[in-house]
Order: C-alpha cells, then structure tokens, then sequence
C-alpha cells in the first residue's frame, strides 16, 4: 500500500511544483511589462529634459546623457539595469533642470525690463501692440501653475524667444529708422554741395525742417517714421524739380554764351564752354562750375532768353 500513495504524493508535488513556475513565469513577465513601460516612460522623459538643456551646462555639469536605445534587453536583469541606468540619469539632471530655470527667469526678467524701458510714443503701431501684449504675457506667467519643472522651462522658453523675436524686430526697426535718418541728412547735404537751394525756395525748408528737426523735438506718438517718410518724399520732388530748374537755366546760360561766343571771340567763354562740353551727357555742371557761368554772365551784362 505504500507504494500507490507515495506514488501519488509524489504526483501532487509535481503538479504544485509546476503550477508554482506557471505562476513564478506569469509574475516575472508582468515584472518584465512594468520595468519595460517604466524604462520607456524614464526615456521618453529623459529625451524631452536633453531637448531642453543646452549642450554646454550639461557637458559642464561632467555628465554623460548618451542616447538610450528604445529596444530592452530580453533578460529580466538586463531589463531592470536599464530601468536602474536611466532612473540614475534623471537623479543626476534634476539639478541642471534647477539651473537652467533659474538662468532663464533671469533671462526672462531682463528681457521684460528691457521692454518696459522701451518707449511706446517712439515705437510703430504693430509693435507697440505686441510690447503690450508680451508685457501682459510676462505679467501674468506663474511658475507655480506648473508643476512639471519640464514643462514650466518649455513655456518659460518659449514665452522668451517671442519676447526676444519682438525685441529684435523693434531693434532691428530702429536701427532701419536711424539709417534712413542717416542717410536723409547725407543726400541733403549732397544737395546742398550742389547750391540748388535756392531753386525751390518753397519746398527747401520744409525738407530741411523735417531732416534736421530742433533738438529736443517732442514728436507725437509713433510721428518719428511718419517725419522720415514724409522727408524722403519731399525730397525727390525737391531733387527733382531743382534739377530740371537747374538745368534749364544752365541751357539758357549757355545759349546766350555761345552767341556771345559766336560774335565776339572771347577766350574766357570759349573754355568755359569747352569745359561744360567735356562733361558727360548724364552729369550737369558741377556747383563751381554752374558759378563761374553765372559770374561770366553777370559780368558779361548779359540775360538769360
């Protein structure tokens, strides 16, 4: 009768020992899941903090962020030293995510005294709005309302390169307004070499009002760009019409200079007309020039036709 029993003992065994392992597998591969999807969420979320810091504070920072393979290892230990490596490179991030935050709200602080400092009488339409509206934007941004530090730096981040892009626009439109500024005041002062001020008596003092203001000028909101713009008009039709004024009565000088030419023989003529004769077709008499045909006319008692 022994046998029989201890024969089927030993079955029963059997049977406990291999619905223990089903049960020992079942457990491991729902371990195996959870590291796998932790390993992955630990990656995914190392990835995005990488994106975030820049290169130099983390090679600063004397740590080493290589790229973790998507694909884990089959065995359970190789499973769980992943999870164990990228857990242990987030721990060592953390603290570059805590100087990275601090870095850009200094950035961020700057950047809106910067543009509080700015003044809206001397700023354009679109971009005064989008001073206010970037100024409102910094006014109300709470760190606190994020608990993430990532996404708190993402926002942070992103709500700095707008305020930067809109800074660099008034910057850039400044300095556009300064050049034409600059180069208002050398084309008159070339118009001026010339001596054609006084071909438009009218209209000359009004350029030259807008193009060298009085110091101290309040000019009304946004006017600055409207009194550039409003100059370079007025100037070519001041160019314009001086020149066509000057080049009328230096074709009638030199008409009335080459019939004095014609019936008197006279050297001093005959070079200056030679002169404006070697000059190109394009180009009128010099401001000397132009004077001396003037001078030889006065002094010659003749009249232009």
């Amino acid at each position: 009768n022994l046998e029989p029993n201890l024969a089927l003992n030993l079955e029963q065994t059997r049977q406990q020992l291999e619905d223990q392992q089903r049960l020992l597998n079942a457990a491991e591969t729902r371990f195996a899941r959870s590291c796998g999807e932790a390993c992955e969420a630990a990656r995914q979320r190392l990835t995005q903090v990488c994106a975030l810091l820049p290169a130099a504070r983390v090679r600063d920072g004397g740590l080493d962020l290589a790229f973790e393979p998507s694909i884990l290892p089959v065995d359970l230990n190789g499973i769980v030293h992943a999870l164990e490596r990228v857990r242990s490179k987030l721990t060592a991030v953390a603290p570059l995510l805590d100087g990275e935050e601090q870095s850009m709200q200094a950035r961020a602080l700057g950047l809106k005294r910067g543009l509080e400092s700015l003044p809206a009488d001397a700023l354009g339409y679109n971009d005064r709005g989008d001073r206010e509206a970037i100024l409102r934007q910094f006014q109300q941004w709470r760190p606190d309302a994020l608990v993430d530090p990532v996404e708190r730096i993402a926002a942070l981040r992103e709500l700095i390169e707008s305020a930067e892009h809109i800074q660099r626009r008034i910057a850039f439109a400044a300095q556009r307004l300064q050049e034409r500024h600059e180069s208002m005041r050398e084309r008159l002062r070339r118009f001026n070499a010339l001596l054609l001020q006084g071909y438009c008596p009218d209209l000359y003092p009004r350029v030259e009002a807008l193009t060298h203001p009085p110091a101290h000028t309040n000019w009304p909101q946004g006017a600055e760009e409207a009194q550039v713009t409003e100059a370079e008009r007025l100037f070519r039709l001041l160019e314009r019409q001086a020149h066509r004024l000057a080049a009328r009565e230096i074709g009638e000088t030199l008409q009335v200079l080459e019939g004095h030419a014609r019936r008197t023989q006279d050297p001093e003529v005959r070079v200056l007309l030679e002169e404006v004769r070697e000059l190109p077709l394009e180009q009128q008499p010099p401001a000397r020039l132009r004077r001396r045909l003037a001078d030889r006319l006065l002094g010659l008692r003749l009249e232009n036709p």
